[in-house]
């Protein structure tokens, strides 16, 4: 039986997410940011999995054919395939939706705020991450929070989470939680995304526009 009871309560948990982006978390991917000069560059290759059938079920299972969980996913996919930068969107046979997205934008205009995976709804706080230009000509860097409740059910589900993140820039990096610095073979910073400590620990970066 579909943990989904009825259409008025799946309903009901759209409003309480509000727009759809704000349904899933990314997964397995790898996102490469360019910030050089006035141009953000964003590459992100990758799968999402949608949230709303974890915080419904507690982490337990729900059925892969459920035919609300597919209704959920083939809505997840008409929006984003509306959302600037997307160069493909699917459904996988493991219910995560794989994206593929290539951008480019300018950075130049203070409060200018880009994010992922809402691309076309940059100040939606639900976005996973954010870039903003701040009003002293800083740039700031950082990914979302979870709750510990959330974190827990999202964990106890099929969730698997292995992200790469990679910035590089000609800026000046007044400060940066990195896992990997650049080197001699990368000019990267680098997060690996693939644990509950690294979620928890999450992304930040802060530049200085030279």
């Amino acid at each position: 039986m579909s943990f989904y009871k009825n259409s008025l309560k799946y309903l009901a948990i759209f409003g309480l997410f509000g727009a759809l982006s704000a349904c899933v978390v990314p997964e397995q991917y790898e996102a490469d940011l360019s910030i050089y000069g006035d141009e953000l560059s964003v590459e992100f290759e990758g799968t999402l999995k949608e949230l709303v059938s974890v915080m419904n079920s507690g982490g337990r299972p729900i059925a892969p054919d459920d035919p609300q969980l597919q209704q959920l996913l083939s809505e997840l996919v008409a929006d984003f395939e509306k959302q600037p930068g997307y160069t493909s969107v699917q459904i996988t046979d493991t219910n995560r939706i794989y994206v593929k997205l290539s951008d480019t934008r300018e950075i130049s205009d203070i409060g200018y705020i880009y994010g992922l995976p809402a691309t076309q709804r940059p100040r939606s706080k639900d976005n996973f991450l954010r870039i903003q230009h701040l009003s002293d000509g800083e740039i700031l860097i950082t990914s979302s929070k979870f709750k510990a409740k959330d974190l827990a059910a999202l964990l106890g589900s099929d969730y698997d989470p292995d992200g790469v993140i990679s910035i590089s820039t000609d800026h000046e990096v007044l400060e940066h939680n990195a896992d990997e610095t650049p080197g001699l073979f990368s000019n990267a910073y680098v997060w690996n995304i693939d644990s509950e400590d690294a979620l928890l620990k999450g992304v930040k970066m802060r530049l200085k526009m030279n």
